[in-house]
């Protein structure tokens, strides 16, 4: 099974996928500055509240974990992981799988991440590599 197939979000499974906003940051590599704006899907800079970014899907959906000498993962009783012992076994963070897309545009290099397949004037999301 694969591991994006067995991920259970912390709302309910599948409620946000259409609905869950992509976000991302956008660079002036012509800048000595090494601001990054965080944007949109659409490249719009955007102002995210602690909220937003941590209640996010992607974010939001982390957890620690340990997992058995077979690769079977044990949760804590929270994203920290509280009440996982450490020291007997593979400690690691589980990070939900994502759609990514990158761009660019004169000076300005983009990126772009969501929990959804997502598409702009810019760019078409793809499944990220990392989740295969």
């Amino acid at each position: 099974m694969a591991w994006r197939d067995r991920w259970v979000d912390p709302w309910e499974a599948g409620s946000y996928l259409k609905s869950s906003p992509v976000y991302g940051i956008l660079w002036n590599r012509a800048s000595s500055s090494p601001s990054l704006q965080r944007i949109d899907e659409n490249g719009d800079t955007i102002t995210l509240s602690s909220s937003n970014f941590d209640n996010h899907p992607l974010w939001g959906g982390m957890r620690r974990c340990t997992l058995d000498s077979s690769g079977n993962p044990t949760y804590g009783s929270d994203a920290k992981g509280t009440g996982l012992t450490l020291t007997s076994d593979y400690c690691m963070v589980e990070i939900p799988g994502c759609y990514a897309a990158s761009y660019r545009d004169g000076d300005y290099q983009g990126l772009l991440l969501g929990t959804r397949p997502f598409e702009s004037d810019y760019v078409t999301s793809v499944w990220h590599p990392a989740f295969y």
